[in-house]
């Protein structure tokens, strides 16, 4: 439908082609799209819906350092302590529940021995 309106109203047969821009419409059809997708399927297919749509939330985190490292953009404090909250988020919900019991046990474990004296 993009297609037939582009044609309808950008008149396309009057832009040059050249090879520069069939490489960056081939390269992002490729791989912004295409093989992005492959991954996402894949991500549902083993992680789940819920866990791979905090891939989502890790977006903002690459532009934060994308800003830093291509256009110098200087990390504030409320960046980083926002980064942190978002990875922290992103981490505890791929935690799996027997691991974070496992660790709760081991601490409840650790403060009765320090509460009856035993090491």
């Amino acid at each position: 439908m993009i297609a037939v309106a582009a044609f309808i109203f950008e008149r396309p047969w009057e832009a040059p082609i050249n090879f520069d821009s069939v490489l960056s419409v081939a390269w992002l059809g490729l791989f912004g799209s295409g093989f992005a997708f492959l991954i996402f399927f894949r991500l549902i297919t083993n992680w789940g819906a819920t866990r791979t749509s905090t891939v989502a939330y890790l977006m903002p985190v690459v532009g934060i350092i994308l800003g830093a490292l291509v256009l110098r953009e200087e990390i504030t404090a409320s960046r980083l302590f926002g980064t942190v909250l978002v990875i922290g988020g992103v981490a505890l919900v791929n935690i799996k529940r027997e691991a974070i019991a496992s660790f709760l046990g081991g601490l409840r474990g650790r403060r009765r021995n320090l509460v009856s004296g035993q090491n």
